[in-house]
């Protein structure tokens, strides 16, 4: 049988996902080009919901992912002063019964196990550029040496650099939602055991927090950088210390123990920063070159479904390749298809998500943390919540195909 060969910029989530599949259904050799280093635990945590559980399921995974389960039991929430407001336990969460959380770097890892032995995986470099012929794609690198692949896909997030090479800048794919995001672990100085914090501001919000069975904390921050497009750029493509000191600068107002957090950030080596973006692409493929993950929807964080996506998108993106033998425009069409309408839910759910997190206004905030307070106060609550969000999250509203594996 003639092996296609396929490449994969990107090993974070969506890529090691897809390669796991396409060996799987047999007929391709994967190649994965990544510019860090072997994904290593820890970071922040990511939830998977509806299908995305079914998926990993159908790896033989999901014992391994809930052994390394954050395993949280709810929150402690604090105003803008640092003083508690209330304390909210799992039930008031978006997790639910069947649902996985994990942290990311330990998912990116278990990816990782699960493909190396299968899948060749090139780290330390970066695709240079992309050329397109009727019979493949030839490609160069920052490091090796150029070669050819029947199909590229990325699967290296909202700023990916496959998208800029085949499909065009950044500025014609990205609306920025105002929002950002960073994470990254802290020694476990407030001696959480699998509790959190939330601290919020008007427009700031910190997430810390201990995972279960781990020594340190970690921390997420969400806040809004403003509308200029410009400075969000800049600050996305910025190097780690650049980013730390934009946060640093940020919340250096901010009370309880933030001056401790922030100066333990700066010792941080898994910082994460990105924006809360949409990525709006018309079309998620050109020619023999496709996108799956955040590279080709976004966003990941305000949806609270970017991993799920991303795990499923691999998946659906396998096996329409496989399904279509080497008619790949047609699976392209197929998996674009299939995903688009769940994409779209979680979109604009996402958005209305984070404007509700953060508010718009001094009063908007002080309002949302008193309904908090008040409904953490109401017998049957914790039921209400429940059926209120699973009524409202678009994590079910999706049918996974079987392709025949």
């Amino acid at each position: 049988m003639v092996q296609r060969e396929i490449l994969i910029s990107g090993a974070s989530v969506a890529g090691p996902a897809l390669a796991f599949w396409l060996h799987r259904h047999g007929g391709f050799r994967v190649t994965i080009v990544e510019h860090g280093n072997v994904p290593s635990g820890g970071g922040y945590k990511v939830d998977l919901r509806g299908p995305a559980t079914e998926v990993i399921a159908r790896m033989g995974i999901e014992s391994a992912v809930r052994e390394r389960g954050a395993g949280l039991g709810g929150v402690t929430v604090l105003d803008e002063r640092g003083r508690v407001l209330t304390k909210m336990d799992r039930g008031f969460g978006f997790a639910e019964a069947g649902d996985l959380e994990v942290l990311r770097g330990d998912l990116s890892q278990l990816l990782y196990e699960a493909t190396a032995d299968d899948t060749e995986y090139v780290f330390g470099d970066t695709i240079a550029s992309i050329s397109q012929q009727p019979d493949g794609v030839t490609v160069t690198f920052a490091q090796g040496e150029p070669r050819k692949f029947d199909l590229v896909i990325g699967a290296d997030g909202v700023y990916s650099n496959v998208r800029s090479l085949a499909f065009g800048a950044d500025v014609d794919f990205l609306r920025d939602l105002g929002y950002h995001v960073a994470g990254f672990s802290i020694p476990n100085f407030l001696q959480l055991d699998r509790w959190g914090y939330l601290y919020s501001m008007p427009n700031q919000l910190a997430h810390v927090y201990n995972a279960c069975g781990r020594s340190d904390a970690q921390v997420g921050f969400l806040f809004d950088l403003g509308a200029d497009r410009t400075l969000s750029l800049h600050y996305g493509k910025a190097d780690r210390q650049e980013q730390k000191e934009l946060v640093a600068g940020l919340f250096a107002e901010a009370a309880w123990e933030m001056p401790r957090i922030l100066e333990a950030m700066r010792e941080a080596d898994d910082f994460y920063f990105d924006s809360v973006s949409c990525v709006d692409v018309d079309g998620w493929s050109r020619q023999r070159v496709a996108l799956v993950g955040d590279a080709a929807w976004g966003p990941s964080f305000a949806s609270g479904q970017g991993t799920s996506q991303a795990i499923v998108g691999g998946y659906v993106l396998a096996g329409e390749l496989a399904s279509a033998r080497d008619r790949h425009d047609e699976a392209f069409a197929r998996y674009e298809a299939a995903m688009t309408p769940w994409i779209a839910k979680n979109q604009d759910f996402g958005q209305e998500r984070v404007r509700h997190m953060l508010g718009v206004s001094k009063n908007h905030h002080r309002w949302h943390l008193r309904g908090l307070k008040l409904l953490a106060s109401i017998p049957f609550a914790r039921s209400l919540a429940r059926r209120f969000q699973r009524a409202r999250r678009p994590s079910q509203h999706m049918t996974l195909a079987d392709y025949g594996i």
